[in-house]
């Protein structure tokens, strides 16, 4: 199991993450910027968890949230090692995804309009959410 501590200063890092990604310059743009897991301003670590978030800009009419979560285990060889989701609901819901349902300061259900997917190969939790601008 992946252990991951959401206290002070995790919250902290993540709201740092988040103002970061935001900002118009630090956008996504594939094709045109570098990768976000490339950058080490894009990314945050707690403990087993490593999360890349970004805001990223597909079209000029498409600008969504975008998060991968992978643990330390997976990058060591367990490719069976993921994140527990609600875990990766928190964490989005930290870096700025809107309407998941929280309980104790977890988030317990995802919004429906929150794309959530596993990608095996990379061995991360990907969660999406289109910005409303």
């Amino acid at each position: 199991m992946a252990l991951f501590l959401l206290d002070d200063d995790t919250k902290q890092m993540l709201k740092e993450l988040r103002e970061y990604a935001e900002a118009l310059d630090h956008w996504y743009v594939p094709g045109k910027t570098a990768v976000p897991g490339f950058n080490r301003r894009h990314v945050v670590q707690s403990l087993d968890i490593q999360a890349c978030f970004s805001w990223t800009k597909a079209s000029e009419t498409q600008l969504f949230r975008h998060l991968s979560i992978s643990t330390r285990a997976w990058h060591y060889g367990n490719k069976r090692s993921f994140p527990h989701p609600q875990v990766g609901w928190t964490i989005a819901h930290h870096l700025g995804f809107t309407g998941g349902t929280e309980d104790s300061g977890l988030i317990t259900v995802p919004a429906p309009d929150w794309q959530i997917a596993l990608n095996k190969e990379e061995g991360t939790l990907v969660l999406v959410q289109d910005v409303k601008t």
